[in-house]
């Protein structure tokens, strides 16, 4: 007779709702809405033009090397890869973003279950995770854009590095440091705002020898200087003053000046994660200080809260003193605070265990299942409620949804020209699509300049400036109207004298 080994015949129903849970709220409806404005848009055009030119060190944005998203190329690879298994479609864009968000819950769960045998405690770090508005938004799990990869890399290195100065394992270390390098590969210097903290908790509990004092150490820093050298000095042997492009976007014009407008003040990430990114999660944060002084030696945690506590601060500290300040710069806190929040939740179950006479398996199953509900049912509907808003709010990204009705509705119109407001990179990736995958003609004209337009050429546009320059020079005739004429697509006809 066929054995199930202990793992899942112990984990498997939990596992199967945990999956469910990890749905939806990652993968469901990930296509849903168009490529985003702005980051989203531009990382998109990077995956699309890396699977058709195969320019796979250097990321390229309408034919050019990307000199505005300077970071290394990572994300652009795994969103290559996922066009090359899955096609080109918003799905296979965001699918590294997601996955990631699913690589962290599982992280979560299986440190726990190593470190403290307690794979409970994992589930509850992994459901206020799930349940964490911030963590599940654009940006972040629900977009293409970095910020889900690099939160990944960093939990990584974060737990790993935690192993090693408890545990005093290299292996542990060495893991640490790939995770860190493929941080930088993913987002360059934003994978390194929490090393001073990890730092700081070695020098805490007494355990600076296990950094200094270790070869190990040294080769980590061996390792991780080199394969980020690597990359950093050949792509500036490609593409002469990379270098410098690079720290202007990813330092000095970001940490030390404002860039592009987004000045926000000093509690800025605080005010955001209590009032709605990490609510009402982030009111069980002091019951975490209050069980170590409470349970005091008996606290098996203790040393991962004060860890985890230290990491916070100390990033949180960190961004607020950046002059630039975007609201998912705080995404690598989620996990972190998730974990502390998480232990506090898995002492209050301890304690409606206690009260439990019988020690059932099922009945603790069945109290384990009516706890979770009770906590976290209400914030987790929450984000599964907002992920099934279909209709986009941007109005600069409804091109999409234009291009694709008149694709269902004339699938004769194959050539026309989007009239854009200003540079979008959302409709730079849908021409670039269309062109590829469906071998139309599309291209854009941005109305800010000197306009000409042909007779017999179709304009998509919505603003009012065009429908008046319209009328103004142009006679036109309405082909298709989007929304009772939300979007208008006309063609144009002879020059008005």
């Amino acid at each position: 007779m066929l054995k199930l080994p202990s793992y899942i015949k112990n984990h498997l129903a939990f596992d199967a709702i945990f999956i469910l849970f990890c749905y939806g709220v990652l993968f469901n409806q990930l296509g849903t809405l168009p490529i985003r404005l702005w980051d989203e848009g531009i990382y998109a055009v990077n995956a699309l033009e890396m699977s058709q030119n195969h320019h796979y060190l250097i990321k390229f944005f309408r034919g050019l090397p990307e000199l505005w998203a300077t970071e290394p190329p990572l994300a652009a690879w795994l969103q290559t890869i996922s066009i090359k298994l899955f096609g080109l479609n918003e799905t296979a864009i965001r699918l590294p973003s997601a996955l990631a968000g699913l690589m962290v819950v599982f992280l979560l769960i299986r440190f726990f279950s190593k470190e403290f045998n307690s794979r409970i405690t994992g589930y509850f770090c992994a459901l206020v995770l799930l349940s964490s508005n911030g963590y599940i938004s654009e940006h972040i799990t629900r977009t293409a854009d970095l910020d889900s990869l690099l939160t990944l890399f960093s939990t990584g290195c974060f737990l790993y590095f935690y192993k090693y100065i408890i545990k005093g394992y290299p292996k542990y270390l060495y893991v640490s440091t790939f995770f860190l390098i493929c941080g930088i590969y993913t987002k360059s210097i934003g994978a390194l705002l929490l090393l001073p903290s990890l730092f700081l908790f070695a020098l805490f509990i007494k355990k600076l020898n296990l950094i200094f004092l270790r070869k190990d150490f040294y080769i980590s820093l061996i390792l991780f200087i080199g394969v980020v050298s690597f990359y950093y000095i050949l792509r500036e042997y490609f593409n002469p003053g990379y270098l410098k492009t690079a720290w202007n976007n990813e330092i000095a014009m970001r940490y030390f000046s404002v860039n592009e407008g987004h000045k926000e003040g000093f509690m800025f990430y605080f005010n955001n994660l209590k009032n709605y990114r990490f609510v009402p999660w982030i009111y069980f944060l002091p019951f975490a200080l209050l069980l170590k002084f409470l349970l005091k030696d008996k606290f098996e945690y203790k040393h991962l809260i004060i860890y985890s506590f230290g990491s916070v601060i100390g990033f949180w500290a960190i961004i607020s003193c950046s002059e630039t300040k975007l609201e998912w710069y705080d995404a690598q806190l989620f996990p972190i605070l998730s974990i502390i929040v998480g232990v506090v939740i898995f002492y209050l179950y301890q304690g409606l265990l206690c009260l439990m006479p019988d020690r059932n398996k099922w009945k603790q199953f069945l109290l384990v299942t009516f706890f979770a509900i009770a906590i976290f049912c209400y914030p987790y509907l929450t984000n599964v409620n907002k992920l099934l808003v279909k209709e986009d709010t941007y109005r600069d990204v409804k091109y999409a949804n234009v291009m694709k009705e008149l694709k269902e509705w004339h699938p004769e119109i194959k050539e026309y020209i989007l009239m854009v407001v200003g540079f979008n990179p959302s409709t730079c990736f849908y021409e670039e699509l269309y062109n590829t995958k469906y071998h139309y003609k599309v291209s854009q004209r941005d109305i800010s300049q000197n306009i000409q337009l042909s007779s017999g050429e179709l304009c998509i546009f919505y603003n009012p400036a065009v429908i008046e320059y319209l009328n103004n020079y142009y006679e036109y005739e309405i082909i298709h109207s989007y929304k009772n004429g939300e979007f208008i697509v006309a063609k144009v006809g002879k020059k008005k004298i």
